[in-house]
Order: C-alpha cells, then structure tokens, then sequence
C-alpha cells in the first residue's frame, strides 16, 4: 500500500492510495505516524505501508506561487496541504486566508458533531478576529479550545482575547475570521 506523507513542525497528516486520511495525534511525529499507519495497514490489509511522496511545509516554500495556486486549483490536495498552501500564499501576500477554510474543514469532516470537533482541533492555537457578542468592533484572539453543544448540535471555539477574557463563538460565525 503506497501512502503519501504530509508534515509540517507540529502535525503530519498521512494518506493511503485507497483514500483513507491519517492525522497525527497530539506530540506524535511523522516517524510515530508513519509507525502506527503502518501496524494498521500490515493488520487489515496483510501488505507493507510504502511512502510513495513525501511533502513538508519547507519543500512547499521551495515552489512558485504558480504552482502552489495550480495545486490548489486541481483540488487533489489534503486538508493539512491545503492549510500549509493557503498560508504560504497568504504570507507571500498572494491570497487572502478567508473564513472559509473553517467552514470547508469542518464540512468535510461529517454530520457527526464529534468528527466536527475532531476537525475544529486543527485551528486551536491560531490567532483570529472576532466580532463578541453586543459588540461592534472587532478584536483580536487566540482559540484556546473547542467546545460541543449536544443540544443543539453545535461546535464552538473558546478564544482568550489580549486581556484573558474567555469568549465563545461558533465555529462556522460570519463574525469570526482565522488569521
């Protein structure tokens, strides 16, 4: 089974030819990754785990603007390798991070509000702007955590503002922007 290997410093993200995405867990390098990936695949399907491609963020940095825009057009591209490509352009100020990319990471991972907050995890730790509740201005924050609401079937960032005021928001808020 061939795979392909996407890391960046904190995450790695590996996936199999069959389709099947592999997320790194908390503190796990791409060798711990690739180690249980390939328990998996000698377990299920009786067939060594192959590295065909190897991609990290600093090999991305390497391309043109060109071909980073032409990767992302193509839409073969993973939800990490899609983030380190939004970024790169973004800080090459080729393109503007839009809001959207919550909105389509959290789409894909599922109706389940767990996959949903699996998925949200991805942004903890980033910085964004946000618009609180009976506020007019917009300030800037740092998601802290992610929170689920099982009632009303709904995943919530927690953000710390400069001050170390908590604050909720949806995920998918037009008031929220991920910087």
């Amino acid at each position: 089974m061939k795979g392909q290997l996407i890391s960046t410093e904190d995450k790695a993200e590996l996936v199999l030819e069959d389709g099947r995405i592999f997320k790194s867990k908390k503190n796990e390098t791409p060798d711990d990754l690739y180690a249980r990936v390939a328990g998996v695949v000698d377990n299920e399907l009786m067939e060594p785990l192959e590295i065909s491609v190897e991609i990290t963020d600093d090999k991305l940095k390497r391309r043109s603007s060109v071909d980073l825009k032409k990767k992302l057009k193509n839409g073969d591209v993973s939800t990490l390798e899609k983030r380190i490509i939004t970024e790169i352009l973004s800080g090459r100020g080729e393109m503007e991070v839009a809001a959207e990319t919550v909105e389509t990471v959290i789409a894909e991972a599922g109706t389940s509000i767990d996959a949903r907050k699996q998925a949200a995890r991805e942004f903890v730790g980033r910085t964004c702007a946000f618009v609180p509740r009976n506020a007019k201005d917009e300030i800037p924050g740092v998601i802290k955590g992610i929170m689920a609401d099982k009632r009303v079937d709904s995943v919530y960032f927690r953000i710390e503002d400069g001050q170390g005021n908590i604050y909720h928001k949806r995920v998918a808020s037009e008031d929220l922007k991920i910087l």
